[in-house]
């Protein structure tokens, strides 16, 4: 969730709680609950429509997301480009023909550093 912030991208273009979501681009939107303890209900939505829905944890949800936005070729917002392209090749693994920005492969850099 807060890898937007890494990369100085609004987490709003990605995520939204409790909101309908109007945009072109597809985003997750999470219904907040009462009770913590439960697992919350995600969707992922593009044009106020819902496409993908549960009741699981948000980590699961930008995963559905990310494959959502893959599978279905759909555009991502490019406002959260630096976010999706981690996600998508860096986490998920889906494979991409463009070199990664510098500021995403610094950070893949720093995460694989084996140094100290």
């Amino acid at each position: 969730m807060c890898l937007p912030l890494l990369f100085r991208e609004s987490i709003n273009n990605w995520v939204v709680v409790n909101e309908t979501d109007v945009t072109a681009h597809p985003v997750l939107r999470i219904s907040s609950q009462d009770n913590p303890l439960k697992p919350i209900m995600v969707d992922v939505c593009i044009n106020g429509k819902i496409i993908s829905s549960a009741q699981t944890s948000i980590a699961l949800g930008l995963d559905a997301l990310i494959s959502a936005i893959y599978l279905w070729n759909f555009e991502y917002n490019p406002l959260c480009r630096k976010t999706f392209r981690f996600y998508s090749e860096v986490a998920c693994g889906f494979p991409s023909a463009k070199a990664l920005p510098p500021s995403v492969q610094s950070l893949v850099n720093s995460l694989t550093s084996t140094e100290p």
